[in-house]
């Protein structure tokens, strides 16, 4: 999704959508939205990533 989509579903604008981003990636030493996808299921999930 876009910063603009993102956005709009969660009622912020698509500048701090950005930002927050640009924050997060160095502190998950990651640097891509797909790098970010891949995390978050594999937190949502555990017991699916270990096999």
């Amino acid at each position: 999704m876009s910063n603009r989509e993102i956005g709009r579903r969660l009622l912020l604008s698509p500048r701090t959508i950005g930002c927050y981003l640009y924050r997060m990636f160095p502190k998950l030493g990651i640097t891509s939205r797909v790098q970010l996808a891949t995390r978050v299921r594999r937190v949502a999930s555990p017991a699916e990533a270990r096999g």
